[in-house]
């Protein structure tokens, strides 16, 4: 083959690869926006060092205009949210922006991770 062939075959080559992972991070990104919306009440709160449950409320509602709202029972929270890879952000109204890690998201189930105060803590909510 010649120089300019092996030349065009790796440049089409690389700008497939680029195609097939800009469709799947998008689909993943997608799939996340969707799944995420409605309300979710929290089934269980443990520290993950110890599985020692935390007894508070904190239940959510994720809606299509990327908003939430987080029930806390004596106070509520209401801001903004938006996915970075497996990351959600959640930025109060006013406040700064906090972070926990999505360990899974699907229709029926959520689950996170999130450091409190130094402390790991994994939260899981159901519909």
């Amino acid at each position: 083959m010649s120089k300019n062939m092996n030349q065009l075959i790796a440049i089409v080559s690389l700008g497939l690869s680029l195609m097939v992972c800009l469709v799947s991070c998008e689909s993943a990104t997608t799939t996340y926006d969707t799944d995420i919306i409605g309300t979710w009440k929290q089934d269980t709160w443990i520290i993950t060092a110890n599985n020692q449950p935390i007894n508070r409320k904190m239940d959510f509602t994720f809606d299509t205009e990327k908003r939430y709202t987080v029930d806390y029972g004596s106070e509520t929270e209401q801001g903004d949210y938006w996915f970075i890879d497996d990351d959600l952000f959640t930025q109060e109204d006013g406040q700064q922006k906090k972070k926990v890690k999505i360990l899974q998201l699907n229709p029926d189930t959520l689950v996170f991770e999130m450091n409190r105060g130094g402390q790991i803590e994994q939260v899981s909510y159901l519909r």
